[in-house]
């Protein structure tokens, strides 16, 4: 998936403590959308860990 396969990135709401970014890209076909997601969740949480945007506890960040 490149860049082309994205379709927008939004934040969608923030508050205090907390955004809420919200990704929207195009999987090559329906079968693919799990895995495409599965990869981008783990890419994702990788990213932001090594970033150190990830502290323990409830202010963790969270993708679903």
């Amino acid at each position: 998936m490149g860049e082309a396969a994205v379709l927008g990135s939004l934040l969608t709401r923030i508050e205090a403590t907390s955004a809420m970014l919200e990704l929207r890209v195009r999987a090559p076909d329906a079968a693919e959308r799990d895995a495409l997601r599965s990869r981008l969740v783990t890419a994702l949480a990788q990213a932001f860990a090594q970033a150190g945007l990830d502290p323990e506890g409830p202010e963790r960040a969270a993708f679903s």
